[in-house]
């Protein structure tokens, strides 16, 4: 008669060759906590300084791995603004790199540039939106005076609520969205090299 495994008899036998890594995990947990020490500094800026003495206190070979973490989560943090009000978001970035990088002047003139970048961006999507709207202006008449004939009576449109010109809004602004973005990836691909710089 053959024996029938168990579930965690089968599981085991596959497991086998599967060992703890110590240095793996160790990584991970350095990653995780630079992550972590980062998220709690965005919600609490007095947490920046508790970020600050934990780098100083880290081997080299241990850096690496928590600035990856820092890196990964300050740069989550950074993207395009949706509003006009995204300094202070973008100041408070600025102190959390000034403190845990070396290189401080780069990230000073980094930053400068990406406030005007960002405030580009946005004034861009303005004029974007408002030039829309102006060239769109005679459809919209022409829908009114439309709808005028069928119904008899006068109707006023606005294009922000006209589902073509929403459509359209839409994808002007995804076209902006994207060059900028890319251009986004490429600062923080900078950023990064210069947070995990040796």
């Amino acid at each position: 008669m053959t024996h029938i495994k168990s579930a965690l008899e089968i599981a085991m036998e596959r497991t086998e060759d599967v060992k703890s890594d110590r240095e793996t995990l160790l990584i991970h947990e350095l990653k995780n906590e630079g992550m972590r020490l980062v998220s709690e500094a965005l919600r609490n800026t007095e947490k920046t300084e508790e970020l600050k003495k934990r780098v100083s206190t880290l081997s080299s070979k241990d850096a690496r791995s928590f600035m990856e973490g820092v890196s990964a989560a300050l740069l989550t943090n950074l993207s395009l603004p949706t509003g006009d009000d995204f300094e202070d978001n973008l100041d408070t970035l600025k102190e959390l790199f000034l403190s845990v990088s070396k290189e401080k002047k780069k990230i000073l003139y980094f930053f400068e540039q990406l406030k005007g970048f960002l405030s580009q961006f946005i004034q861009n999507r303005k004029t974007l939106e408002e030039n829309l709207e102006t060239q769109y202006e005679p459809r919209l008449r022409q829908k009114e005076d439309e709808l005028y004939k069928r119904m008899g009576a006068k109707v006023h449109l606005e294009a922000q609520q006209d589902p073509e010109f929403l459509s359209l809004l839409h994808e002007n602004r995804s076209k902006l969205e994207e060059r900028y973005s890319t251009a986004l990836r490429q600062v923080k691909q900078e950023l990064t090299e210069l947070l995990l710089s040796p």
